[in-house]
């Protein structure tokens, strides 16, 4: 059974550099390389000095993106259920933004890595192959032009990967072994009000990538006031439709309730006054669904703005 990995699994995520400035370094790590001046004939010497350069050329690009395309792989493998539905909920969104899809960016970073590993050796045997020490070292920097075009051309692909990145990193940690006490409930019925009154300290707003709105985590502290022992959060609101017409929001207070070890805390409001899409028939409509769904789910109704005449 594979290992799943604790909070903040999507913060671990391999750290991706923009792509001309990993070229411009792997470039400028070749040209300095020192010649080998003990090996006197002048062909072999050139010979030794050109394939060195390419080497070095050739690492420095394959390895960060293989290690980028190996962390990217594990990581996006073992994440906690509840970070891998934001993780979804996150690449999804970018996908219909126009940025592509991860799938898509990973195989084209692979590539990438392809071509310069191809370039990096066509040109160690051309050099190799040269008659005179001039057209040696000519054919290292023939090769570094036909790597700096290729990053010119293909690098987006890192690039648009370092964006998904930072907003992958971005997603708020909600700690998945901590009990959790999710407030649930159609729109605008007084989730919040109720996170921010119970909460010791003032709760956090987590923005997250794909929704408009941000869902607000509060703690609560031990007796003696000095170690969490439980997180409770808001939703975004669910209304009375099939999964296949929710959105992004509804998902991720679904991915919540399955996901986390939580206890749901239904949020009524009876008096009519929360909007067209929370009357009280679609709330009522919306918790019974709920409970046949989740029947284990430890469960309170609470109605909220009781206060109110």
């Amino acid at each position: 059974q594979k290992k799943l990995l604790g909070l903040g699994g999507l913060k671990k995520l391999p750290r991706v550099f923009p792509a001309d400035e990993l070229v411009n370094r792997a470039v400028n790590r070749a040209l300095s390389h020192k010649e080998d001046t003990t090996v006197k004939n002048q062909r072999q010497r050139a010979r030794k000095y050109a394939a060195e350069q390419l080497a070095i050329l050739s690492k420095e690009l394959t390895k960060p993106t293989g290690e980028i395309l190996e962390g990217y792989e594990k990581i996006l493998k073992n994440l906690s259920p509840f970070e891998k539905v934001v993780a979804d909920l996150t690449v999804k969104s970018r996908e219909l933004a126009g940025y592509g899809s991860l799938p898509d960016t990973l195989k084209g970073l692979q590539e990438l890595r392809k071509d310069t590993m191809e370039v990096c050796k066509a040109g160690t045997k051309a050099a190799k192959e040269a008659v005179s020490r001039k057209l040696t070292l000519e054919e290292v920097d023939v090769a570094i032009a036909s790597i700096e075009e290729l990053w010119e051309r293909d690098g987006w692909v890192l690039d648009l990967l370092l964006n998904m990145g930072q907003e992958l990193r971005s997603v708020p940690m909600v700690d998945p072994e901590l009990d959790t006490v999710v407030l649930v409930g159609s729109p605008n019925v007084g989730k919040s009000s109720i996170v921010r009154s119970i909460s010791t300290g003032t709760p956090e707003v987590n923005n997250y990538p794909f929704t408009t709105r941000g869902m607000t985590l509060g703690h609560i502290l031990d007796d003696l006031g000095e170690q969490i022992c439980q997180q409770v959060m808001d939703t975004p609101g669910l209304l009375p439709r099939s999964d296949q017409e929710r959105n992004e929001m509804e998902k991720l207070t679904l991915a919540s309730m399955e996901h986390l070890n939580s206890v749901i805390i239904f949020v009524l409001d009876l008096t009519g006054e929360s909007g067209i899409k929370s009357s009280i028939s679609d709330q009522l409509s919306v918790r019974d669904e709920l409970r046949i769904r989740f029947p284990d789910r430890e469960w309170i109704d609470v109605v909220s703005k009781a206060d109110i005449p």
